[in-house]
C-alpha cells in the first residue's frame, strides 16, 4: 500500500508499516465523567528502496469525557497534545502535536 510522495520512478516512497498506541485513563476524584488521559505510541514506516526506516515515537497527555447512555453505549470525548520524535535515516526532530479521540464508543 502506497503512502505518501511518490519517487522520480513512480513508485511509493514509504511502504506499510506497524505501529502501537497504549492509552491509559486516570479518574479524577469526584468528577466520575472527567478523567485525564496518557499516550504512548509507535510507529515505523519502511522507506522503499533502503534498509532503513521512519521511525516516531510519541508521549502525549490531555483530559477525557466519559458518558454513559446506556450500559453498552457511551460517548467518549479525549483531545490531547505532546511531543513526537521523528527518527529518519539522516536526521531527528521533536515536533509538537495535537490530537482528538473517537466519539462514539460501543462497550461489550
Amino acid at each position: 500500500m502506497p503512502i505518501g510522495p511518490l519517487q522520480d520512478d513512480g513508485s511509493a516512497l514509504y511502504t506499510l508499516g506497524i505501529g502501537a498506541d497504549l492509552d491509559g485513563d486516570i479518574p479524577i476524584p469526584g468528577l466520575g465523567f472527567l478523567s485525564g488521559r496518557a499516550s504512548l505510541g509507535y510507529l515505523g514506516i519502511p522507506i522503499a528502496g533502503i534498509s532503513k526506516q521512519l521511525t516516531i515515537a510519541s508521549l502525549g497527555v490531555g483530559p477525557a469525557l466519559k458518558l454513559a447512555l446506556s450500559p453498552r453505549i457511551g460517548i467518549d470525548l479525549a483531545a490531547g497534545g505532546g511531543y513526537a520524535l521523528l527518527i529518519g535515516p539522516t536526521t531527528t526532530a521533536w515536533n509538537p502535536f495535537a490530537e482528538s479521540l473517537p466519539l462514539g464508543v460501543l462497550r461489550l
